[in-house]
């Protein structure tokens, strides 16, 4: 009586990895990867090659071309990009023995501001708000202050948006984003974390 290999029964045991592994790491790549989107956009799209350390080689010109951008029409950022509802959607090994990972999560940037890069800079009590989550509400002063910066910088504030981030790496503890999409399914987005 003929065996099989063992070879492809290995293969298609290690071809599952359970996302509750991954999800420290997956969460931390994407951590990451936004503050360094952050920290670039505020430098109007300077020193870009700086994302290398979180992406794939495969997304880094996408990555690059969008920090191009910023210098094209003359902007930068202010503030800190938030997530929440981070969720490990899949988890496999690849036939290339990559892992790859596909994450959902909120994005939250409304509380970055893209402005002009020849604007002045910002009320130091405006950026502190921007980036504390947990800054409490300015007065009114405070408020018209802002509001007459906002105008005079063209602010545009972000959103909230429904992302699938793919992650890849050699094991979990090397991942990096692959790609990003917006989310088209049903999601919690729309409400407050």
């Amino acid at each position: 009586m003929a065996t099989a290999p063992a070879e492809p029964l290995e293969v298609a045991t290690a071809s599952v990895i359970h996302p509750l592994d991954v999800v420290p790491h997956a969460e931390g790549v994407v951590a990451r990867y936004l503050q360094i989107t952050d920290e670039i956009g505020e430098r109007g799209g300077d020193d870009a090659q700086r994302i290398a350390s979180v992406v794939t080689p495969d997304w880094l010109p996408r990555e690059r071309d969008g920090f191009a951008d910023y210098a094209a029409n003359a902007i930068r950022t202010i503030g800190r990009t938030r997530f929440d509802h981070f969720a490990v959607q899949s988890a496999r090994l690849t036939a290339h023995g990559e892992v790859e990972v596909a994450v959902f999560l909120c994005v939250d940037s409304s509380s970055v501001w893209v402005i002009d890069v020849t604007a002045p800079e910002p009320p130091e009590d405006l950026v502190e708000w921007l980036e504390n989550p947990d800054a409490p509400e300015p007065d009114e002063v405070s408020w018209d202050v802002w509001a007459q910066y906002a105008e005079e910088a063209h602010a545009r504030p972000g959103h909230r948006e429904p992302i699938l981030v793919w992650l890849l790496g050699s094991d979990v503890t090397s991942l990096r984003v692959d790609s990003t999409e917006n989310w088209l399914g049903a999601h919690p987005c729309e409400q407050s974390p």
